[in-house]
């Protein structure tokens, strides 16, 4: 599906679903006014508080950004698109700085031959979680051997960081090895070093280094 095609289902199931809110009984039009109104009014602060700051960041680095000519114009379009997409729906404001380093990052190289994977990397910006994205820049920070283990169970951060890690692998951005001995009713995490992978690093280049 290309971006156009997408656009236009999101615009369908929108309709679809003021439509829906309208049919509500004696308060359908109010809430759905309300509601969609709101909405896009959200939407469209959140994309206009990110190129505010984008205009700086970009002022910063133009002496490594490409002229306009040294650009795929559809690979650069789907990659910004796909910024776009994701500024207006994100409603975690401490992501602004990741889209921000996306879309700079974007324009400092030729995309024809990556255009789909940075454009995941952008996606996935937007499904991971804050404290996933901390794990992924700290490791990259820390250099090649650094490695995270399972948190013990008494840390009160301990489930939503041990489940960070298992979310991460299970994307393919770190990767897990064994770094302990085998006991009876080992808990594998506790034993088990997580490190970023070279895919992971990939995305921290593209998302979460300081630009």
């Amino acid at each position: 599906m290309n971006n156009d095609e997408t656009l236009e289902v999101r615009t369908q199931l929108d309709i679809i679903a003021q439509a829906g809110i309208a049919a509500i009984p004696v308060i359908g039009g109010s809430l759905a006014t309300l509601y969609f109104g709101k909405k896009q009014e959200q939407r469209f602060r959140r994309l206009e508080r990110f190129y505010e700051e984008l205009r700086a960041l970009v002022n910063l680095n133009l002496d490594q950004i490409l002229p306009p000519d040294q650009h795929e114009p559809a690979s650069l379009s789907a990659i910004i698109s796909e910024i776009n997409e994701c500024v207006e729906a994100d409603l975690v404001e401490e992501k602004r700085k990741y889209f921000q380093a996306c879309f700079v990052n974007s324009l400092k190289t030729d995309n024809s031959d990556s255009s789909d994977r940075k454009r995941q990397f952008v996606r996935s910006v937007l499904e991971l979680t804050n404290l996933e994205l901390e794990i992924l820049v700290e490791l990259d920070r820390a250099g090649d051997k650094a490695y995270y283990r399972y948190k013990p169970d008494d840390e009160e951060i301990a489930p939503a960081f041990n489940a960070g890690l298992e979310n991460l692998r299970s994307r393919g951005f770190i990767s897990a090895r064994m770094g302990g001995a085998l006991q009876v009713n080992v808990n594998w995490g506790e034993i088990t070093r997580y490190s970023l992978s070279p895919y992971g690093r990939e995305f921290v280049e593209f998302c979460g280094n300081d630009t």
